[in-house]
């Protein structure tokens, strides 16, 4: 079996104001109707979802114009499987914005199926979900919701951050004096 030298990842630079034509566009969607995969990944220690969304192939140029058109990512590879006579390359686009231009760009192009996993993987983002508030805006909501695994609203976070603060000026009384001190000296 031929080993190939392991390549740096090539960074997709965008093209200045390019929008691909409407042909590209349905070229990408089956590309990653055939080729393509997205992953919500849960990080325990962040509490919080990682989306990923990857296309796999074995000619380099097929995965180089991909990210060409999309006009963001990353490639990687060449990567080796058992019995493969031919290397994998992988455009790799990662976070929430990129989820989000890619369906803006090639969602009217996509089947139900993928469409509705996009769907499943976008009602998890935290932009959208910390925005709403579950309307108890307290520090036993921000407890409760920690204790659901799941992000806390915008209300229980900024309740959270004020019962630090007055619980650290209760532990420490100093602290409040120095505080406003130094922002008097500012001024």
């Amino acid at each position: 079996m031929q080993r190939f030298p392991r390549s740096p990842t090539q960074v997709i630079t965008p093209i200045e104001q390019y929008q691909p034509s409407d042909v590209e566009r349905a070229w990408l969607a089956g590309m990653y109707e055939g080729e393509g995969s997205l992953v919500a990944v849960k990080r325990p220690q962040r509490r919080s979802i990682y989306p990923s969304l990857s296309v796999y192939s074995t000619d380099l140029d097929v995965v180089q114009k991909f990210g060409r058109l999309v006009g963001f990512g990353k490639i990687h590879g060449p990567y080796w499987q058992r019995l493969a006579t031919k290397p994998i390359w992988r455009w790799n686009a990662n976070g929430w914005c990129s989820i989000r231009t890619f369906l803006l760009l090639v969602g009217e192009h996509l089947c139900m199926r993928r469409r509705n996993r996009f769907d499943e993987v976008l009602s998890q983002d935290p932009d959208l979900t910390m925005s709403q508030t579950c309307g108890s805006d307290s520090q036993r909501g921000y407890m409760q919701h920690i204790r659901a695994g799941e992000s806390p609203c915008r209300g229980c976070r900024r309740a959270h951050a004020a019962h630090m603060i007055e619980y650290r000026d209760r532990k420490n009384p100093n602290r409040t004096k120095r505080v406003m001190a130094t922002a008097q000296n500012r001024e």
